[in-house]
């Protein structure tokens, strides 16, 4: 695929299924829109707001006494964009726009606070990496790279991450000429009654020589196996198919479970055939 580009996201797809890859990357399904993943582009929608305020000159104090209301507009209005497409809601929706609004002020709050961008939020940049194209989103930095991430609970296998921090702090370096202080994911946990908190993984200080060459590994793997062909379905055996968003259009999954889950209502974790349970793989392995 001569105008193959791979990014954090891409290659973490292929790595749990290589046929949800395809289906995706290459027949451009785009599945089923989720209420969590509105909720989280709400929250990123609002935040950048914030950012683009804030290096336009603005002040904490100001935007949180004087434009919230604006940001929240912003927020709210990618939100409700966002959940018209949501045909099967995975939680109420109702609790789940109070929620995000509440996530919102938190993020702004406890994190946002303290950083004071120097670079536009959620700058799209391109590297190549062992002369394969990668790119991504740098959602804000300053001497540390942050990136936002909504869950509904706090991450199990931060290992998982690593693959993305690499990523960011070599983005980093392409956009600002200049090496990270650290990559940090600023995880923001939503819940359902208390007020939602802030939960980092830092990479520890910059990324080292050691860690680029892993992630070229990896990405020199992806590349190379996609452009072989080999898209195996991976998900029912590891799991992944409870969060996969193109089981209907997936041929594996239809002949395993017989119908699409949207369409008798059955959840795939119910499944007690071949599975191995979903068990989170390291990058580095």
């Amino acid at each position: 695929m001569a105008d193959l580009i791979l990014s954090a996201s891409s290659v973490d797809t292929f790595r749990r299924c290589g046929y949800r890859w395809y289906l995706q990357y290459v027949e451009r399904h785009e599945g089923s829109q989720n209420v969590r993943a509105a909720v989280g582009l709400a929250v990123h929608k609002g935040a950048e707001a914030y950012y683009l305020r804030k290096l336009a000159g603005a002040s904490h104090e100001e935007l949180m006494e004087d434009a919230y209301a604006e940001l929240l507009a912003e927020h709210d209005a990618m939100l409700v964009d966002e959940l018209f497409d949501v045909e099967f809601p995975d939680e109420p929706i109702d609790k789940a726009i109070v929620q995000s609004r509440r996530t919102l002020r938190a993020y702004l709050e406890d994190v946002a606070v303290d950083i004071e961008p120097v670079i536009e939020p959620e700058l799209a940049i391109e590297a190549t990496i062992n002369g394969i194209p990668y790119s991504g989103h740098l959602d804000v930095a300053d001497e540390d790279v942050h990136d936002i991430k909504i869950k509904v609970a706090k991450p199990r296998f931060t290992d998982d991450y690593a693959f993305q921090q690499v990523g960011y702090g070599i983005l980093y370096r392409v956009a600002t000429g200049r090496k990270e202080r650290d990559v940090v994911l600023d995880f923001m946990i939503r819940l359902k009654r208390n007020r939602p908190y802030h939960m980092p993984i830092r990479n520890g200080g910059p990324v080292d020589d050691q860690d680029i060459g892993r992630f070229a590994g990896i990405l020199t793997w992806a590349a190379n196996s996609i452009a072989k062909g080999q898209f195996e379905p991976k998900g029912i055996e590891n799991g992944a198919c409870r969060w996969c968003p193109v089981t209907a259009f997936c041929t594996p999954y239809q002949e395993t479970f017989n119908a699409t889950p949207q369409e008798y209502g059955q959840d795939p974790s119910d499944y007690d055939g071949p599975r191995g349970g979903v068990a989170a793989e390291n990058f580095w392995d």
